[in-house]
């Protein structure tokens, strides 16, 4: 069926059955330049032969106010837009809703040359089997375009969503990875049409499961975008993993629930990141579980549950981590929160780290530690952690600075040792090789109101942490400890300190001075626990 330029057309409780052919995407029902168009209760099977792809629906050219609604779908891709050199989509008020879309390759793909005007919704559609995707929406939005995808049920063995236009809202979707082999991911932001940042997004509400790839992969620049309250669990990789080239003005991270992230993930070549952010502006990381992160990966060079990478402006705050890294020794280092050089300010607050799931859980030594904050790479301590980088990233000390390269830029960093905050922290470190948190190569650090637990461990995995920077301040904090020598280090240039108010059960290290034999007033403002 053919419909151009047609206007008021209806097309209802109607069953179509045929094989397409020829060469392209051919739709057994093609819409062209039309207005006010109708489809509902309709089934559609389409097959194809070798050449041509089947689809049921295509639009192209001028489609104003159309909708596709309660039908059911069989084909390559159920509804597409169709589009080559000579071809465009320009849609306003176009709506896909309560539809059955039983695909081999794409449910719902509006690609190329697709520009969006006032509301594109695509709700409350069940996919299945689609080996790229679920859903496709890497066209243009216009502005005051509005892009919902909402309350859709994905069980795919691709990709769930596909997105890359801006006003994105991606709300309340419910996305199951079915058996397959290839790696997809459940929400993947990339480049659309228009190749500027995607700004104005919002991801939230959506509830993904067993990706064999990341629950949200982010591949093109952002301006504002936020992710909350969404549900990510047994995936292979990870929650939200920002990829080379990728970047952000401002992330907000909230209410999210990670749960046993690194489902069989054990690559020694590649490292391990929950949560992934590179070359942000600014974000808030607030609020969310952390829960079984990277269980499998004792050959991986790296694990991470929360990583910013050559980031401005950072809060991470609220969070709940528990069961990071597995109970086996494992290779190199497995870290809680992490944050490399480049930042100029970063507060760490009121969040929960631990290395055990519960107290029963038996654990190998290892180096694992809550925190590490690194504040540049031109001291050698902070060269030391080069190997914190993600795969395809390089960070360099240069005299005027730290460079950040990737496949996808070049940039000079903050120059500038930043400001760090730690406070009211509750950590675990639990026979571990290293502390339990690091602070290093920064220019000032308020550390305080923590609680740090060590549970054996041996040689520094005693110490519940280590600052080094220009000055620093490490005040009520309570540092519980098995061993009676020494529970915390602090090095910062000569007096520039204050270290008060601390309940320890060993005594603090301050430029390799015992609290206790510090100049008064010092030497007495610490009790022994």
């Amino acid at each position: 069926i053919d419909i151009a330029r047609g206007v008021g057309v209806a097309i209802e409780n109607l069953s179509i059955a045929g094989i397409v052919s020829g060469g392209g995407t051919t739709a057994m029902i093609d819409i062209v330049d039309s207005l006010d168009v109708q489809l509902e209760h309709l089934t559609i099977a389409a097959g194809a032969t070798a050449d041509p792809t089947s689809a049921a629906i295509g639009f192209s050219g001028l489609i104003l106010s159309a909708t596709v609604r309660d039908c059911v779908l069989v084909a390559e891709q159920a509804i597409v837009s169709i589009s080559s050199e000579n071809k465009y989509l320009l849609t306003a008020n176009l709506r896909m809703v309560h539809n059955v879309l039983m695909c081999s390759q794409i449910g719902i793909s509006l690609t190329g040359t697709s520009l969006h005007y006032g509301q594109l919704r695509i709700a409350d559609n069940l996919a299945l089997i689609c080996a790229q995707a679920g859903i496709a929406v890497t066209g243009a939005a216009l502005p005051a375009a509005s892009v919902t995808i909402d309350g859709n049920i994905l069980h795919v063995t691709g990709n769930g969503v596909i997105a890359g236009t801006d006003g994105l809202r991606i709300d309340n979707n419910e996305i199951v990875a079915l058996a397959g082999k290839t790696v997809a991911h459940g929400i993947a932001l990339v480049p659309g049409f228009d190749k500027g940042a995607l700004d104005r997004v919002y991801v939230t509400g959506n509830r993904l499961r067993g990706q064999r790839g990341h629950g949200i992969a982010v591949r093109q620049r952002l301006g504002r975008a936020i992710f909350k309250s969404n549900s990510i669990e047994n995936t292979v990789g990870g929650a939200l993993v920002m990829d080379v080239g990728a970047s952000a003005d401002y992330l907000s991270i909230e209410g999210n629930q990670f749960a046993n992230l690194g489902v069989g993930f054990n690559s020694e070549a590649l490292p391990f990141f929950g949560v992934l952010l590179i070359a942000v502006k600014r974000a808030d990381v607030v609020g969310n579980l952390f829960a079984n992160v990277a269980r499998q990966a004792v050959v991986s060079p790296l694990r991470v549950a929360i990583m910013a990478m050559a980031s401005g402006e950072l809060r991470v705050a609220g969070n709940r981590l528990l069961g990071i890294g597995p109970l086996a020794s494992f290779n190199r280092r497995t870290i809680g929160i992490g944050v490399t050089p480049g930042f100029t300010d970063v507060a760490v607050d009121d969040n929960t780290v631990a290395r055990v799931e519960t107290d029963a859980d038996k654990v190998s030594v290892a180096n694992w530690q809550a925190i590490l904050i690194v504040g540049s790479l031109q001291d050698e301590v902070g060269q030391n952690q080069t190997s914190m980088a993600a795969p395809g990233i390089v960070m360099l000390p240069l005299k005027s600075g730290n460079a950040y390269l990737s496949a996808g830029k070049i940039d000079l960093l903050n120059a500038a040792r930043g400001s760090v905050m730690v406070r009211g922290n509750r950590l675990h470190g639990h026979t571990s090789l290293i502390p339990t948190a690091e602070i290093l190569v920064v220019q000032c650090c308020l550390f305080d109101q923590n609680d740090i637990r060590v549970t054996d461990g041996s040689s520094d995995g005693m110490l519940a942490g280590r600052i080094l920077g220009d000055h620093a301040s490490v005040a009520n904090n309570r540092f519980a400890g098995s061993v009676d020598k020494v529970i915390f280090e602090l090095f910062v240039a000569k007096t520039k300190y204050s270290v008060l108010g601390n309940l320890r059960t060993a005594p603090i290290l301050v430029n390799g001075t015992p609290d206790n034999a510090l100049p008064p007033p010092w030497n007495a403002l610490n009790v022994a626990i």
